[in-house]
């Protein structure tokens, strides 16, 4: 049976740690598997899984040193996200500046404050 391309990437989007991880290559900032691990307290078995799915999906790739990199189809998967971003500033009132930040500098994974707590 044929599944349905549009929710099968937006089931992958969905995920936890899809965005930010895409982000992260986007902006430059995915600075290795353990650096990643430390700053953000995922898990480095829940991070493996979560590369291997991206990978899969052809969102992002290894170079000849085994770096992982933004695929051109990550990059505009992102831009996607950007106009979905744009449209959650103007409805919900989310700081302009999400646009130009990594989910991760927004403190949103590593923050124990409730998120309606949260400045914006």
């Amino acid at each position: 049976m044929m599944q349905c391309s549009v929710l099968e990437i937006t089931h992958l989007v969905g995920k936890k740690w899809s965005i930010p991880l895409l982000y992260e290559f986007r902006l430059g900032k995915f600075q290795g598997f353990y650096k990643f691990t430390a700053k953000t307290k995922i898990t480095p078995r829940t991070l493996s899984r979560e590369l291997n799915e991206l990978s899969k999906a052809g969102l992002i790739d290894k170079d000849a040193n085994g770096q992982y990199f933004l695929t051109q189809k990550g990059d505009e998967l992102c831009t996607l996200v950007d106009n979905i971003k744009k449209w959650n500033i103007k409805w919900n009132a989310t700081h302009e500046n999400c646009l130009n930040r990594s989910c991760i500098e927004c403190g949103y994974f590593i923050s124990t404050e409730p998120i309606s707590q949260r400045t914006k």
